[in-house]
């Protein structure tokens, strides 16, 4: 904040201004998401967080789907998007340019045992994540980071628990 007289020159009017500074609003960036929105805040945090920087042209798609490799660049953006050595690893995927604006967080969460691909040679980057993928990597994730995980719940109880994978049931 500031406040700054300036006099005329001939002395006869004196003009006071006072400059404010104010924080851009959150939903600013984005034309799809407004202040009065259920997802506001979580999109404002993810915005001033680093996490999630839209989709482009402005826009956010609050009702989009999220694909598998938006998820992953969510988690290595939390990391603070860590460089990957040249010689860490092999680039196995067909699909995943390591120049690409995902690529270095597939390989770091490869890396990591926080993804794998759909096949040996695939991660599907724009597939549409599934909640048991989802949840799968978010497990894996929080074992990366020492989380406890020792907590399980009986999945009986749901009607399309005999659908969920087997790589996605402990998760």
């Amino acid at each position: 904040d500031g406040t700054y007289t300036f006099t005329m020159p001939n002395g006869q009017v004196t003009v006071t201004a006072t400059f404010v500074e104010t924080e851009e609003p959150v939903g600013e960036p984005f034309l799809d998401v407004n202040e009065g929105d259920w997802f506001y805040d979580a999109v404002a945090y993810a915005y001033e967080n680093g996490l999630m920087t839209g989709t482009g042209d402005r826009l956010f798609a609050p009702s989009g789907t999220t694909t598998r490799a938006q998820l992953v660049t969510i988690l290595h953006r939390l990391e603070g998007t860590p460089a990957l050595p040249d010689t860490a690893l092999d680039y196995p995927f067909s699909d995943v340019a390591a120049d690409s604006w995902y690529g270095t967080a597939v390989y770091w969460a490869r890396a990591n045992g926080i993804v794998n691909g759909v096949s040996d040679t695939a991660f599907a980057p724009n597939q549409a994540l599934t909640r048991e993928q989802m949840a799968a990597i978010l497990y894996r994730y929080a074992e990366y980071k020492g989380a406890d995980l020792s907590a399980s719940a009986d999945l009986s109880g749901y009607t399309d628990a005999g659908q969920i994978a087997t790589y996605a049931q402990a998760a």
